[in-house]
C-alpha cells in the first residue's frame, strides 16, 4: 500500500512539475499548412504566432517555440503570396497537439487589388507592359497584328514614358519617348506643377521628330502634352472587370527576375462553362511578396473576344530609379511643338 502511494505520489509530482516547467520554460508548436483545394503542402508559408515569424519547409511544416506567458498579439496568422491571409486566436487551440491549417487559394481579383495597391504605395518604379493581339476582316480576311510595348519609370521628381507600338498588318512599329521633370506625382494624368510652384521640363522626342527637343511649362502648367501618357497606376483597372477565378494551380518553376531573385507564381482560370472560356492569368511574385508580372492570355474561344497576351511587369521597385535626361535637348516652345 505504502509503495503504490509513494508510486502516485511520484506521478502527481512529475505531472505537476512538468506542467509548471512547461508553463515558465514554454514549449515548441508544431504544424502543417496545406492548400485546401488540393490538399498539398504550401511551401513558404510565413507563420506568425505571438508576434514572432517562422516560415513552412518544402512540406509545409513548420515549428515555433512558444515562451511562457506570451505576450498579445494571442493569435496565428498565416500569409502566402498566392493564398488568403489566415488569421486564429489561441482561444480553444490544442497546442500540444500539431495544428493543422488549411489555406484557400487568393482569388484573381484579390491579386489585382494587391497588385494596385503596390503601385500606389510606391514613390518610384519601373513598369513595363506589353500587348499582342489579332483582328481579321471579315470581308478581306486579312489579320492585323496590333502590338505594343511601353515602359513606365518614376522617381522623386522626374518621370518617364516610352512607348512602342503598332496596329497595321505588318506589325510595323512606332516608338516615342518622353521624359518629365519636377511635374507633381500626385497628378500623373497630367503634367502640373509641383506643389512648390517648380514648373515641369518636358524632354521628347519620336519616330517623327527624331531628335529630343526640351521645353518648360511655363504659362501653361498643366499642358497636356501630345503624345500617349496614361497613368500607370491605372494600368491594371481594366482587368479587374472579369471577377473571380474558378481554379488556381501553383506554377512548378516560375523562373527568375530580370535582376535574378526566384519568383513564386500560379495560373489562374475561369469556369470552362462560362462565357470567359480560353481567358487564363498568369501572377508571379518575389520572394519579399511583392508581385513581379502578370500575364494576361486569351486564346480567342469565345468568338465576342479577340485572341492576345498582356503582360504587366515590375521590373523595379526602389523608391529612386535612376532616368538619364538627354544632354542636347533642343529647345523649343509648346506651341513649336504642337505645330510640328
Amino acid at each position: 500500500m505504502k509503495k503504490t502511494l509513494v508510486i502516485f505520489l511520484l506521478v502527481v509530482v512529475f505531472v505537476v512539475g512538468f506542467g509548471a516547467y512547461t508553463a515558465f520554460a514554454g514549449f515548441w508548436i508544431e504544424g502543417l499548412i496545406t492548400d485546401s483545394s488540393s490538399g498539398k503542402p504550401v511551401e513558404g508559408s510565413i507563420v506568425t504566432i505571438a508576434g514572432v515569424s517562422t516560415t513552412t519547409d518544402n512540406q509545409g511544416k513548420f515549428t515555433r517555440w512558444l515562451a511562457p506567458f506570451p505576450s498579445t498579439p494571442n493569435y496565428i496568422f498565416v500569409e502566402h503570396s498566392l493564398y488568403q491571409p489566415f488569421l486564429k486566436y489561441f482561444d480553444g487551440v490544442d497546442f500540444s497537439k500539431p495544428i493543422e491549417i488549411k489555406l484557400d487559394p487568393e482569388t484573381y481579383e484579390g491579386h489585382l487589388v494587391k497588385a494596385r495597391d503596390v503601385i500606389n504605395r510606391l514613390n518610384g518604379f519601373v513598369l513595363e507592359t506589353t500587348s499582342t493581339f489579332y483582328e481579321k476582316d471579315k470581308k478581306t480576311g486579312k489579320v492585323t497584328i496590333n502590338k505594343g510595348e511601353a515602359i513606365y519609370g518614376l522617381t522623386e521628381n522626374t518621370r518617364y514614358f516610352v512607348q512602342i507600338y503598332s496596329n497595321n498588318i505588318k506589325g510595323e512599329l512606332s516608338k516615342s519617348e518622353t521624359i518629365i521633370e519636377g511635374s507633381d506625382h500626385s497628378l500623373l494624368d497630367t503634367i502640373s506643377a509641383t506643389k512648390s510652384g517648380i514648373s515641369p521640363v518636358v524632354y521628347y522626342v519620336d519616330d517623327q521628330i527624331k531628335d529630343w527637343i526640351k521645353f518648360k511649362l511655363i504659362d501653361d502648367p498643366v499642358f497636356q502634352i501630345p503624345m500617349p501618357e496614361v497613368n500607370p497606376r491605372k494600368m491594371l483597372e481594366p482587368l479587374m472587370s472579369f471577377g473571380n477565378t474558378k481554379i488556381m494551380t501553383p506554377i512548378a518553376d516560375a523562373g527568375k527576375s530580370a535582376d535574378g531573385e526566384k519568383l513564386i507564381g500560379a495560373t489562374l482560370s475561369w469556369d470552362p462553362k462560362s462565357i470567359l472560356v480560353g481567358k487564363t492569368v498568369q501572377i508571379k511574385y518575389r520572394p519579399n511578396g511583392l508581385w513581379y508580372e502578370i500575364v494576361f492570355i486569351d486564346t480567342g474561344e469565345n468568338p465576342a473576344s479577340k485572341p492576345g497576351k498582356y503582360t504587366f511587369t515590375l521590373l523595379s521597385y526602389d523608391q529612386f530609379t535612376s532616368i538619364k535626361k538627354p544632354a542636347n535637348a533642343k529647345e523649343i516652345t509648346p506651341s513649336e511643338l504642337i505645330g510640328k
